[in-house]
């Protein structure tokens, strides 16, 4: 019986800066501020007036669920398969227990907060079944233990002005983007959100230069991504180094973040005048995707690496079945002819068919350059990989304005 053991195991997979978003028909105009995907088949967005509207076949129907209010919803999310919870202006409050095909409105009152809420709700998440959370305009901010059932006031700080983005790592860790008087903020809770204050326990950061910070997610395993208005991004690393990186000369800004990768940093960002961009680990290669329309797009999600759906105004829904990117055997001239092998039991990765002046670089997963080279006058390079420990690693080749991404797990 043979044995196969290789020490490097690669996972090939290609990105190219052409789009593959196709949009859908969602028999609404209404602008859509927030997309959920209960599986790659039923998706759920809301957006303007009260509008709900959903899919339970990928995409290629939708229906209008009944209004529930004529408020705008600006986010929403679900606890299970089943329970769900979407927020908007004027405290709009709205549950489902079947899926999202019909919702209640719910009123709050709390001891310790004095008749109706009426200020802008702006995010809602859940951290297990129960445990939910919502912030809004004004600093707001309410948990729930019962999956929705009833909110009470909780106490993130009071003092900020605008509470715009909740995120949740785990059950523990979460973010929270915030507006205050000196700027743009960050806190983070390691706790489940009982306390809040700057990462593992330092103050708040503040960033001045990124006034208009807009979204927010997960990178490099334990750190965040926060990206807005600029147009710029900020990237924390394990470490919380923050590292400036731009990502174009449009003007636009970021509504949304996604990463389907968050050890190495698959990245794809949606904004204004129908911004959407992508991103592989490091901070400064942007890539700007035609997205076929003009419309701000205001939110992006995944179901997995593949499947994604991104929600804009006057009822725009972008859907990708391929990461976003052509595939490899996509007829990409030569570039999709190059070769990359390696033998078990071997210390480098072969690299054959390169055309001249491709550059080769090879990353760490906190997004560090480790090698980089560029082939002059042959067509094939090594990269040697024995003196580094075993773990995820990026390989990028870059030729012509064309991008090739190979995930390395070496073992």
């Amino acid at each position: 019986m043979k044995k196969l053991l290789p020490l490097l195991i690669l996972l090939l997979f290609s990105l190219y800066s052409f789009a593959q978003w196709t949009q859908l028909t969602t028999g609404t105009i209404k602008n859509l501020h927030k997309l959920y995907c209960l599986s790659a088949d039923t998706v759920i967005a809301v957006g303007d007036s009260g509008t709900i509207i959903k899919t339970v076949n990928g995409g290629d129907t939708w229906y209008a669920i009944p209004p529930v209010t004529s408020k705008n919803l600006n986010s929403v999310f679900f606890a299970d398969k089943n329970i769900g919870v979407a927020v908007g202006d004027s405290g709009t409050i709205l549950r489902t227990v079947n899926s999202g095909e019909t919702w209640i409105d719910t009123i709050l009152f709390t001891p310790s907060y004095f008749g109706p809420l009426l200020c802008k709700l702006t995010d809602v998440c859940f951290t297990t079944s129960d445990i939910g959370f919502i912030i809004g305009n004004d600093g707001s901010n309410f948990k729930t233990n019962n999956s929705g059932i009833n909110w009470l006031v909780d106490s993130i700080q009071n003092q900020l002005i605008e509470l715009k983005q909740i995120y949740f790592l785990n059950p523990d860790t979460g973010f929270l983007l915030a507006y205050d008087m000196p700027g743009l903020m960050l806190l983070s809770t390691v706790d489940g959100g009982i306390s809040w204050g700057g990462s593992y326990g330092s103050p708040g950061w503040y960033f001045g230069s990124l006034w208009d910070g807009r979204a927010i997610c997960p990178i490099f395993g334990t750190g965040i991504i926060v990206a807005g208005y600029g147009p710029a991004t900020l990237i924390a690393g394990p470490t919380n180094n923050w590292q400036w990186g731009a990502l174009s000369q449009t003007g636009d800004a970021f509504n949304s973040i996604f990463n389907t990768d968050r050890y190495i940093g698959i990245l794809t960002g949606v904004g204004t005048n129908g911004l959407i961009a992508h991103k592989l680990a490091n901070p400064n290669n942007w890539e700007i995707i035609n997205s076929g329309t003009t419309e701000n797009l205001n939110h992006v999600t995944f179901v997995n690496k593949d499947t994604g759906f991104i929600a804009g105004n006057h009822g725009i829904v972008l859907k990708t079945t391929s990461g976003g990117y052509l595939d490899v055997n996509e007829n990409r001239g030569g570039e999709a002819g190059i070769k990359i092998k390696y033998t078990p039991g071997n210390k480098i990765i072969e690299i054959t068919s390169l055309p001249v002046e491709a550059t080769i670089t090879l990353y760490d997963c906190t997004g560090k350059i480790l090698k980089q080279q560029i082939s002059k006058s042959t067509s094939s390079a090594q990269i040697k990989i024995s003196e580094y420990k075993a773990g995820v690693y990026l390989l990028n080749i870059i030729s012509k304005g064309n991008l090739i991404t190979n995930k390395i797990i070496k073992q």
